[in-house]
């Protein structure tokens, strides 16, 4: 399935998602998020991880 076909499929349902103000980080991200790659997204994601397990190490 390419981006846009899937943009297709489940745009109208994540409007509806984001529309119940339930995810505000969510909603914040579709909003102002910008394309990465995906090794920069994982290695990001990666991060986040890490941090949360060491703080709650900590």
């Amino acid at each position: 399935m390419s981006e846009h076909d899937w943009q297709r499929a489940h745009g109208a349902y994540l409007t509806r998602m984001l529309d119940t103000g339930r995810y505000p980080a969510l909603a914040r991200f579709v909003r102002e998020g910008t394309e990465t790659d995906p090794g920069t997204s994982f290695d990001i994601g990666l991060d986040w991880i890490l941090d949360a397990i060491a703080a709650k190490l900590a």
